[in-house]
């Protein structure tokens, strides 16, 4: 896949604190970016396709994908901090890490979490307390 130009780099993996914790990497986070990105990504234009994300999206989603061209491939591969911060401490959602004033972050490697942290994204769902419906709110997309 990566032999077209027009194909989306892979985010690469860091490390970051949350709230003076100490420093986790950054796995499932990486994940949820490569996922939202491959929905976003048009290979035609080779660039992120804002109008693609929901209008019932968290509003920081929004603020991680410039509209301008000229800033791909730089939001692709870089911001990964700003991506951390934005998915530590969603309630509702599990995590490994507590930083020293009790916030947590490093989210917890599971479907059911991945499904939790998508909801919070694209449809802003900050409660996540009714069953998640998975093949409603993907096929509604």
């Amino acid at each position: 896949i990566q032999h077209s130009k027009n194909v989306k780099p892979t985010t690469p993996n860091g490390y970051y604190g949350y709230d003076g914790g100490d420093v986790k990497p950054d796995c499932v986070e990486v994940a949820i970016r490569e996922l939202v990105d491959f929905l976003l990504w048009d290979e035609r234009l080779a660039r992120f396709d804002t109008s693609r994300i929901p209008s019932s999206a968290a509003p920081e989603l929004f603020a991680l994908y410039p509209e301008e061209k000229e800033s791909f491939p730089a939001c692709a591969v870089e911001g990964g901090d700003k991506w951390f911060d934005m998915l530590s401490e969603i309630p509702g959602c599990h995590y490994l890490s507590t930083s020293p004033n009790g916030r947590p972050y490093e989210l917890t490697p599971t479907l059911r979490n991945v499904a939790k942290v998508c909801r919070r994204l694209l449809y802003n769902d900050r409660s996540l307390s009714k069953p998640i419906d998975e093949q409603h709110d993907w096929d509604s997309l």
